[in-house]
């Protein structure tokens, strides 16, 4: 990792903005971490959000088995994203596992099997309504 420049070669608005966010000379010597001063969200939370935006592109955007659960999918692709981010990241990552297990029992034919797993899914979980009801709903 390359050194920091010290604190007299930064520019005043940067300067500025690391202080307005808490960061001072002394913190900033010292070695403080600057992400949330540079406006990120922690790597966590950003890798989080990345998942949750891939996994929802690929269930909503004509990946889904059939037409009926591509409509569905597409039309609520913000409000299920939003969902799974309520979740918290263990629990989204519990749900994107299953259902990517249930989707690929679903397209190899086995349309029993991924059903008996949704209807032993999580209840807790509004996300999954909206898968069950583009594959075996009406």
């Amino acid at each position: 990792m390359m050194a920091r420049k010290g604190w007299d070669a930064l520019s005043d608005a940067y300067r500025s903005r690391l202080q307005s966010k808490g960061i001072g000379e002394a913190a900033y010597e010292s070695g403080a971490s600057l992400h949330k001063a540079r406006g990120h969200t922690s790597q966590a939370k950003e890798s989080f959000t990345r998942r949750v935006g891939r996994f929802v592109q690929s269930h909503a955007t004509g990946d889904a088995p059939h037409a009926r659960g591509r409509e569905i999918q597409a039309m609520e692709a913000e409000d299920l994203a939003a969902k799974i981010r309520g979740m918290g990241p263990q629990k989204a990552q519990e749900y994107m596992d299953y259902r990517r297990e249930m989707t690929r029992r679903y397209e190899r034919g086995d349309y029993e099997g991924a059903k008996r797993m949704y209807e032993k899914r999580p209840k807790g979980s509004a996300a999954h309504m909206y898968w069950y009801h583009g594959m075996f709903g009406g």
